[in-house]
Formats: structure tokens, C-alpha cells, sequence
């Protein structure tokens, strides 16, 4: 199934390379392969268009912990905090980055 997402969404990509929504959803295919650079380019680039979601920021704080970026782990964390106070996942994130 993950390649067949991949598929059409590399084809969605090159009919609208601005949607937020494409990008949000490679980024998080390429977190689930592991792709943690070309995943972190995605959720910021998703995160210009959509800039109030706090979804890109709670995916984006996952990548960055990956690739043992705590710094910027946090400050996306932070960011989602904001948007998401009562976000149900927040304090496991919290402690993971911790």
C-alpha cells in the first residue's frame, strides 16, 4: 500500500506542488521509510502553506527526534503545543523529546 500512496502522490506533487496537503502526506510517507531529510523538507514546506495546522508540527517535532535534532524537536513541539494544548498525545511526545 505504501507504494502505491507513493505513486499517486508523487503524481498529485506534479500537478500542484503548492497543496499543503500533498506535501504533509509525502512527508509523512517518507517518514514511514525512514527518508527523514527529504520527510522534514516536506512538513516545513507543508507548514508555509498551512501554517496553523498543528499536525505539520507534532510530525515535524517526530522527524527531527529521528534524526536526534532535539533542539529543533522542541522548538516544533512548542509549536504544536500552541496550536493543540489539549493535543491527547502531547505529554508522551513531551517525554520522548525529554
Amino acid at each position: 500500500e505504501l507504494q502505491r500512496a507513493t505513486i499517486q502522490l508523487e503524481e498529485a506533487m506534479r500537478i500542484d506542488q503548492n497543496s499543503s496537503e500533498i506535501k504533509y502526506s509525502m512527508g509523512l510517507v517518507h517518514l514511514m521509510r525512514r527518508n527523514y531529510v527529504p520527510a522534514i523538507a516536506l512538513l516545513k514546506g507543508a507548514i508555509q502553506g498551512d501554517p496553523g495546522n498543528p499536525d505539520l508540527y507534532r510530525e515535524l517535532a517526530k522527524a527531527y527526534l529521528a534524526v536526534s535534532d532535539k533542539e529543533n524537536a522542541l522548538k516544533n513541539l512548542q509549536l504544536y503545543e500552541e496550536r493543540a494544548p489539549d493535543a491527547p498525545d502531547l505529554k508522551d511526545l513531551q517525554r520522548q523529546i525529554q
